[in-house]
């Protein structure tokens, strides 16, 4: 896996995805947490840590069923 633009965690695609070296989503490894500050910021607030938790639980779902994933939402990612 890369790490991401800041150097602080890992480049995380915009579906919250590990992205390799190749610049290639890793389509079964998801990050969240500090690990993917330089895609989605910083968390600061329960609020914005439940959004992302419920965004990436969205995109599990997605994978496992194999439904286009949703557009990340509101202002927490970016």
């Amino acid at each position: 896996m890369a790490l991401d633009a800041t150097g602080l965690g890992l480049r995380t695609s915009r579906q919250g995805r590990a992205v390799r070296v190749t610049g290639q989503a890793e389509p079964t490894l998801f990050i969240a947490g500090p690990l993917a500050l330089g895609t989605f910021g910083e968390l600061m607030g329960l609020p914005q840590v439940s959004t992302y938790a419920r965004f990436v639980a969205d995109e599990l779902l997605a994978a496992l069923s194999g439904a286009p994933a949703a557009e990340p939402a509101g202002a927490v990612l970016r």
